[in-house]
């Protein structure tokens, strides 16, 4: 795991220490070591930032050039199955100085050309150089568990792990891009390929984009093409669960280092700690969080789950106190407005399993996978009711008598939406008409004919069937720019990696390939998901309900004055208003205020 960038620049006026600046700024990703590497012509530049996870050795630090010199890559991520693909290349008469997986990328790339992205197992992000093509090579891993941003303007092209290598040198021009800021509301993310700057972009999501000799080409180089089509029976889907769960965490257990859990207590993450602590000969080591308000914590689940497997567990409890010293670091880890306010407790989990661990297998993926969330039930309860009469004119009314951010309001909101508009307030965000109470005038106007569900609209698959519809609709927006940023930003802050056994690709794919019958059953979330762990997990942790890793944001918000009053100052919001109790909303004011001061204006 580690921190990533690099420069092409046809002028040729790249600097060593230019790259070892950009790296230098995200030195928490990669505490171990750095490197820098620049072409004889000062064309091409590579940076980055070591977290040591397999093979230790100093050999094995980047930038890493193959033998030849001809390939350099700067990568972040672990290719789980790379001791398979060694021996594969090896048998093919390829030759390796190190022990690490690194090396099997470049290796894999001079085999198989692009197609060596099919072979690879794991989370990744890389930029790739190959001096004979004159070539820049950006990947970005199946589910986007790593990021990858990249800088396009002109002829100079940049790309990174984290906003803040752009933020380094004067040659990137960091103009706001507002509009995204104003997708932020809705989806209470910025969705991709949009940032909150207008020349830096996100690579979506298994894709990638290649820089030849001056010449853009991107491709999508992974999804989820069959749907219901494998007819099994349920017994067979159910054996099959547990085999894939059980590999899928076997090959994440892989590392030179410690490896511990991240256990909340839900079926999830119990699920991963039990199939870790299968594949470890000594007790497996488990991190949780709690609250101090009782409805939100789920220490006594967690608990319980890490006794029953002998784990050595350690437990926190993080309080209003904790989350106003974190306020405005803990905010800002994203490096541009985010709406998940669990990235608090997520982060100080993750700088509890780091005092002790270097990597932490995680449960996320679960609620996509194998239909749990409560949204799900909700959408197909609430879609009808917007074919009854007068459901606009209910929409207004409810708008403008009940106040946003009020408890409640977004329930009964539901009853007078269509589809996207009822899955973005399903998910917490903001409708257009509340956001035209909100933002300036200026962006009313440069928003007027502005299609504000585009991002939903485009993984909006209406063949499907509406649970498998929503759940891919999930998995290729919120799980990725939701959740999987989140958990990336939050645990990186602290140098620990994070892996997510649940969402490994050949398991995703064969439960997508089930028909319905068998993965659903009317209105039991995660029905198949608990049929398969049933007799492999305590009945306490399957019978638990659903419960969100989210914080006491209401009580918090109303005790933290320089959030409790914060105003619109004009540039996004309007002057003078008081914004509403929302947790995106007040991001984005707060991530302006700190942007604008100096040369983000």
């Amino acid at each position: 795991m580690c921190g990533i960038c690099g420069i092409v620049d046809p002028a040729g006026t790249i600097e060593h220490s230019e790259l070892s600046a950009m790296a230098a700024r995200m030195h928490y990703r990669g505490p171990d070591a750095d490197g820098a590497w620049v072409s004889a012509d000062r064309r091409f530049g590579l940076g980055h930032r070591r977290l040591s996870i397999i093979d230790l050795d100093p050999r094995s630090n980047q930038p890493f050039l193959s033998a030849d010199g001809r390939l350099v890559i700067s990568f972040n991520g672990e290719i789980y199955n790379y001791r398979e693909l060694k021996r594969e290349l090896e048998g093919r008469g390829h030759h390796f100085r190190t022990a690490s997986d690194t090396e099997v990328i470049l290796s894999g790339y001079r085999e198989w050309g692009l197609d060596c992205l099919h072979r690879f197992r794991g989370m990744f992000a890389f930029g790739l150089f190959d001096l004979d093509r004159e070539r820049l090579w950006l990947v970005r891993d199946r589910f986007g568990k790593k990021p990858l941003l990249y800088y396009r303007k002109a002829d100079l092209l940049a790309f990174a792990s984290d906003f803040r290598c752009f933020e380094e040198s004067p040659r990137f021009d960091l103009q706001l891009d507002l509009t995204a800021l104003y997708d932020c509301l809705t989806y209470n993310y910025i969705p991709a390929p949009k940032t909150a700057y207008q020349h830096v972009r996100k690579l979506e999501a298994g894709c990638w984009m290649l820089w030849e000799r001056g010449e853009f080409t991107e491709r999508r180089y992974w999804d989820i093409t069959e749907f219901g089509t494998n007819d099994v029976p349920l017994a067979q889907t159910v054996q099959r669960v547990r085999e894939l769960i059980d590999e899928s965490t076997r090959l994440r257990m892989i590392s030179d280092v410690p490896v511990g859990v991240l256990l909340s207590g839900g079926l999830d993450s119990s699920t991963v700690a039990y199939y870790a602590q299968q594949h470890s000969a000594t007790p497996i080591k488990t991190f949780s969080i709690g609250f101090d308000v009782k409805a939100y914590d789920e220490l006594r689940h967690a608990t319980y789950m890490a006794e029953a497997i002998h784990a050595e567990h350690t437990t926190q409890v993080y309080d209003f106190e904790a989350a106003r010293a974190d306020l405005k670091e803990t905010m800002h880890l994203y490096g541009e407005p985010h709406g998940d306010s669990s990235i608090f407790p997520t982060t100080a989990v993750s700088r509890i399993a780091r005092q002790h661990v270097t990597v932490a297998l995680a449960g996320d993926g679960g609620d996509e996978v194998f239909y749990g969330y409560r949204h799900f039930l909700a959408h197909a309860r609430h879609a009808v009711q917007a074919r009854l009469p007068l459901h606009e004119v209910g929409q207004r009314v409810w708008q403008s008598v009940v106040p946003m951010g009020a408890k409640g309001r977004n329930y009964g909101l539901r009853y007078f939406l269509e589809d996207l508009e009822l899955h973005t307030v399903l998910l917490g965000g903001l409708t257009r008409a509340d956001k035209l109470r909100l933002v300036a005038d200026d962006l009313l106007d440069a928003t007027k004919d502005y299609d504000d569900y585009w991002f939903f609209r485009k993984y909006w698959r209406a063949e499907l069937p509406l649970a498998t519809r929503l759940q891919y609709l999930d998995l290729k927006t919120y799980l990725v720019e939701g959740v999987l940023m989140k958990v990336d930003r939050a645990s990186m802050s602290c140098s620990l990696e994070t892996r997510t056994p649940l969402l490994n690709h050949p398991l995703v794919e064969e439960v997508f390939s089930w028909p319905e019958r068998v993965r659903l059953d009317g209105d039991t979330l995660k029905y198949l998901f608990k049929k398969a762990m049933t007799g492999v997990l305590p009945e306490l942790i399957i019978d638990k309900p659903k419960q969100g890793f989210s914080i006491p944001w209401r009580s918090w918000v109303r005790n933290i004055e320089e959030l409790r009053m914060i105003r619109g100052r004009g540039l996004f919001f309007k002057k003078g208003l008081v914004l509403p109790p929302l947790y995106t909303a007040l991001a984005i004011q707060d991530w302006l205020r700190i942007k604008t001061q100096g040369r983000f204006v």
